[in-house]
């Protein structure tokens, strides 16, 4: 029952790590194709609406109080959206980028995709052309903050997200050990929670760093008709995959110590006596050597003897004839030369 339950264990203990590799791996994934990038994105900025002019006279005393270059960085961008070079909407994955057009309300056809590369970062002043003009060189202060903080925590969110999937098949292979003792329970425990740790920070550095950057998006240009909002679908994903390895992390802590190992079978029991323990499929005698005969553990109370029925008497002195012997033998032992010499 032992071992079945032991197994039982492990393998729940699989299904749980396993699922939290899928949600990991549909992060990484996500849209690289343009077929993910539907649903699969980071962030996604929409500029279908853009207009130079803020919206309200609201927006623009806010634009006055933020201030900076705002007006004339959305005039530039009007521009490159006027000859052709802008889409209808963008959306940022892990790795890459892709654009798309937007016909109608909620209906969203991606039609590029970049190449997925390690570091990348989603850098719209170049991307969109702005680069060479003087307002490109010269953003709005709190788009350049925001971006500078983005392209440096991209890399780390990066290599946060491939060792907590290394991690987690590392400690898959290990936990196929489990099923024949503690010890690789306790070290895919181990790796789970390294697997755990790298999985949360991940998360935590791609909400963080998306949710400030569609903030600062939304403070800015919002009032040009420039939305921008974080995707649904990924980030359960990534929050759905520490939750999973946090369950692994605790079941395989279970299976760790509430389980027995092939030890407690090995060892044979210390109260059944010297001759079990001899008698024991795990001890060692020679193959033409029988088995050893049944000796009880228990010594007989001693007998003593009779006492005579006249004393003559003396005193009653059960053992001093056998003290006498005693003392005879010990005297004879010391002094050897006393006794010849008689």
């Amino acid at each position: 029952m032992g071992q079945v339950g032991r197994f039982a264990w492990v393998l729940w203990s699989s299904v749980l790590t396993i699922s939290s590799l899928i949600c990991l791996i549909i992060v990484a994934i996500g849209c690289i194709h343009p077929k993910q990038a539907k649903d699969l994105y980071m962030f996604q900025i929409d500029l279908k609406n853009l207009t130079s002019s803020p919206n309200s006279a609201i927006d623009t005393t806010l634009e006055a109080i933020t201030g900076g270059h705002i007006n004339q960085f959305v005039q530039a961008l009007q521009e490159g959206n006027q000859s052709g070079n802008l889409q209808d909407f963008y959306t940022i994955g892990l790795w890459n980028y892709c654009a798309g057009n937007n016909p109608h309300d909620g209906v969203y056809n991606t039609t590029y995709c970049s190449k997925p590369r390690g570091g990348f970062w989603f850098d719209p002043i170049e991307l969109w052309g702005l680069n060479e003009t003087d307002i490109g060189k010269h953003p709005p202060h709190r788009l350049q903050q925001t971006l500078d903080i983005y392209q440096k925590a991209s890399l780390w969110m990066q290599i946060l997200y491939l060792l907590a999937i290394c991690t987690g098949i590392l400690q898959l292979l290990v936990g196929l050990l489990a099923c024949c003792s503690r010890l690789g329970s306790c070290i895919a425990w181990l790796l789970t929670g390294v697997s755990l740790l790298f999985t949360l920070a991940a998360s935590i550095t791609s909400t963080t760093l998306f949710a400030t950057l569609a903030g600062t998006f939304k403070v800015t240009f919002k009032a040009y008709g420039v939305y921008s909002h974080m995707g649904r679908h990924i980030y359960i994903a990534t929050w759905l995959a520490v939750t999973l390895s946090l369950f692994a992390g605790v079941s395989w802590l279970l299976n760790c110590f509430c389980f027995p190992g092939d030890r407690a079978r090995r060892v044979p029991a210390r109260t059944a006596g010297p001759v079990a323990a001899a008698n024991s499929a795990y001890s060692y005698r020679p193959v033409t050597a029988g088995k050893i005969p049944e000796v009880s553990d228990h010594v007989p109370l001693l007998i003593c003897p009779s006492p005579p029925q006249v004393h003559d008497r003396q005193d009653y002195r059960p053992y001093q004839q056998q003290r006498q012997q005693h003392q005879y033998h010990h005297h004879h032992n010391i002094y050897p030369e006393t006794h010849e010499m008689r």
